[in-house]
Parts: structure tokens; C-alpha cells; sequence
């Protein structure tokens, strides 16, 4: 199916990239609360650098291989990992304060 004719799908594809990247740092969060403060930071703050690049490298993978419209794509993973990484900063801030 080619995607390049509906923005729509391919703003879901990258905001879907983007809450997948969440709910694993959301997960990685929850175990790491269990440690020492030190060891926790250090986790949460690796797994954040990890995903990142898991992430710009799935992102660069879609645009190259998968038939989507890159624009809408592109403007949906971009705001997307903006407000979800915020969001996510926050609630690492709210559990570890």
C-alpha cells in the first residue's frame, strides 16, 4: 500500500514512533526506580540516549524504504519526540523528587 498520497497515515506512523519510544522509557523508568539514585539516573539517562538512536535510526530507515508521504511524516515524528520527550522528563522528574 502507498502511503505518499494520505498525510494521515504517515503522521501516524511517526507519532507511533514516538509513543513506542515512550512506553519503553516509561518501562525502563519503572525498573530503575528499584535502584539506587545514582544507578537509576545513570539508566534512565543511557536508555534515553539509546532510544533516541534506535529511534532517528528507525526514522531515517522509514523515509528511505517505506513508501510514506516524508513531510507529514517527518513534521509528526519531530513535534511528536519534542512533547513526548518533555512529557516524559517531567514524570522522571515527578517520580524522582
Amino acid at each position: 500500500m502507498d502511503l505518499r498520497d494520505s498525510a494521515f497515515f504517515s503522521a501516524l506512523i511517526g507519532i507511533g514512533l514516538c509513543a513506542t519510544n515512550v512506553v519503553i522509557g516509561v518501562l525502563i523508568a519503572r525498573y530503575s526506580f528499584k535502584k539506587k539514585f545514582r544507578k537509576a539516573l545513570s539508566i534512565v539517562i543511557g536508555s534515553m540516549v539509546a532510544r533516541m538512536a534506535l529511534s532517528l535510526g528507525t526514522a531515517g530507515a522509514l523515509i528511505a524504504l517505506a513508501p510514506i508521504d516524508v513531510l507529514a511524516f517527518s513534521l509528526a515524528f519531530g513535534v511528536g519526540n519534542f512533547i513526548f520527550l518533555f512529557v516524559e522528563i517531567i514524570y522522571f522528574h515527578i517520580k524522582m523528587g
